[in-house]
Order: C-alpha cells, then structure tokens, then sequence
C-alpha cells in the first residue's frame, strides 16, 4: 500500500479506532486548526477564502484582527474537504453549537467565563435568543453535499450545559449560585438543552459520522463542581441531548479539558465512545489507557505546551511515535494535539505530527 493510501482520508479508519478496532494506520484528527497553519497549507489561496468569507456576511467587516482569527471551522464547504485531505483527516468537525455572546468580549477585557454577562435573573434577557437552528443546518447539508464521494466524514460539534452556564454566569458566580440559587443555574442549563436538543434531533434526522459533545467539566485538579452536582445537574440533562444520537447508532466523542480521572466514568455512563484532549498537564494517558483502553478510544495528548510549540519536528515526529507504539495497537487511539493547533504551533511541527501519523507502522 502507498504512502498516498495510507494518507488519504476514509471515514472507516477514525469509526474503527472509536471502536477499538485496528484501523490501517492510526488516524489523526483536530477540531480545528487556526490561521497560520490555513496560511501554511493553502498559501496565497486563504486571501481568496477571506474575500469569499467577508462576501457571504457584508455585516461582518473584515480587519486584520478577523483575519488573524480564521480557523477551519470557518472554511465553506469547498475548501472544507480540502483542507482535511491536505491534513490526513478521514472526518471533518463543524460547529453546530450555542456560543453565548459573552465570547464576544473585546481584546483586553475581562476573558469569557470569569466575569459572566448573568449576574441575577433579571439579566437572562442579556444571552439573547438562542441560533436559528434551521439556518445552522443549511451549512451542515452544504457540507454533506461537498462530502459526498471524498472519503471524508462529518462530524458535528455541539456543547451540552455545563460550560455555557459558567461562561454566562462566569464562573465564580456560578459557584456562589450552586449554592445560594440552585433553582437559576437549573432554569439555564435548561435553556441551553432545549438548543442542544433540537440539534441532537436533528444531527440524528442527518448521515453524519460522529457526534463531538463539548463540556468543560474539569480544571486541572479534577472536575469544577462537586461530583454530587455534576451528577443531579450535567448528567441527566446530557443523556437526554444524546438520546436521539444514541437512537441512530452515531458514536460519540467528548471534548473536557482538564483532569478527566472523574469526568471519564461519567462518559462511559452516559455511552461515550471517545475522550478528547487529554491534555498531558494534568493527565497520565498511558495510565489511563490501561484503566479504560477497553471501553474508552483516546484522542489527542500531544503537548501544546511543550513539543508541539517548543519542539523541533524531530522531537514532535519522535513523540508521535512514542504515543502510537504505547496507545495504539488494538484500536482506540487518535493522533492529535492536547487541543486544537493553534497560532503558537509552528507549521513544520504540524506537518511533522500528522506525517508520522500517516508513515509510522508500529
């Protein structure tokens, strides 16, 4: 088999690591990768992407800063297939989510998720109406149709409560309400789940391949509010997004940042195939693998705060290597970053990672 076949994307090589099969190569994925490496692998063609970006919302003015903060996730659907085969990837991800508008904070200010934008509930009026989902769902086809015949599967990205009931709230404040107004933090994580499962529905209705669910849970230590609450609050509200997922047989992949040691068997319960990042600061994956390798794929864990930033592509290739001889034979590993390639990773470093992926026989 070429090198060419061993790169080139197909869907069955990521769905049989998710179900701990052994794919022909191990597969690598990221949710998305930001501007420089778009610079990096389509060249002066991103100028012609940004013009076409800034021609389909006139709204929206296109600045340096804009420009700077491309990521795939913005790509249309012709570039989209693109820019996964350029990458190795059998499936793309895109956003389907509820970003509340406290994301919208200006450079300097207060970053989201500390402050909150809803203080009591008097201010509920300020998270505004919720996507409309049928205008979501327009660009979710459009992708289906570029799709078709490539190889490359879709996968849809899409929060459950946790994470956009503490950006909202910002975080201290949602821990002083566990507290005091358990009834507040209630009433939002249900607005956010109406959202999440209309989306479910109709992610289900769609022949998508994989379905990303996004809650931060965690910091570093471990999760961000008591296992008790986690479990009255998150839990069955996140196995009810999931149940028309669950229904249609689509595998599911959760992203959690920080320390996963409580958020995995909470995953489990809720029939999670996949865990992603597993960030290396604060998680042994290779021991982690022994615990769950058998119920749990693994997606990720190379350092953005190490090799993949400070490294030389020999060292990223060389880490890469070590994460494939150690996490995948058997099925149920995903090469990656520790959470999606941003500005700081050098272009080499990258393609240092994901030609491993593609060369390396272990």
């Amino acid at each position: 088999m070429t090198d060419e076949v061993y790169r080139a994307p197909r869907v069955q090589r990521l769905l049989d690591a998710i179900n701990l099969k052994e794919p022909d190569r191990v597969p690598n994925f990221e949710f998305f990768v930001m501007g420089r490496q778009l610079d990096h692998l389509f060249g002066a063609r991103v100028e012609s992407i940004l013009e076409e970006l800034a021609s389909l919302n006139p709204a929206c003015k296109r600045t340096e800063e804009s420009d700077r903060s491309l990521t795939s996730w913005a790509l249309p659907p012709h570039y989209g297939w693109e820019f996964a085969e350029k990458c190795g990837m059998d499936v793309l991800s895109l956003p389907v989510t509820w970003f509340p508008p406290v994301r919208e904070a200006k450079p300097g200010s207060v970053a989201h998720g500390q402050s909150g934008i809803v203080h009591e509930r008097s201010d509920l009026h300020k998270l505004g109406p919720a996507p409309d989902v049928n205008v979501v769902f327009k660009r979710v086809d459009a992708y289906l149709q570029a799709l078709k015949g490539t190889g490359i599967g879709l996968g849809l990205h899409c929060r459950s409560v946790f994470c956009n009931t503490y950006e909202t709230l910002g975080l201290e404040n949602l821990m002083y309400k566990l507290y005091d107004d358990v009834p507040l933090v209630e009433e939002m994580m249900d607005l956010f789940l109406a959202y999440s499962f209309e989306v479910a529905k109709e992610a289900a209705a769609r022949p998508i391949d994989v379905f990303f669910l996004d809650d931060d849970l965690a910091c570093n230590s471990g999760l961000l509010a008591s296992r008790r609450m986690i479990e009255e609050l998150w839990v069955p509200r996140t196995r009810a997004m999931l149940e028309p997922i669950h229904r249609q047989g689509i595998p599911v992949v959760m992203h959690c940042c920080g320390n996963l040691k409580e958020v995995i068997p909470l995953a489990i319960e809720l029939g999670v195939k996949g865990i992603h990042p597993v960030q290396p600061t604060c998680n042994d994956i290779y021991r982690l693998k022994l615990l769950y390798g058998k119920q749990m794929c693994f997606f990720g864990n190379m350092d953005l705060a190490g090799v993949l930033v400070f490294g030389t592509p020999q060292e990223v290739a060389a880490d890469t290597k070590k994460h494939i001889d150690a996490l995948a034979p058997g099925g149920g590993y995903v090469v990656g970053s520790s959470h999606t390639i941003t500005n700081d990773v050098p272009p080499e470093n990258f393609t240092a990672m994901i030609e491993t992926a593609w060369s390396y026989r272990y």
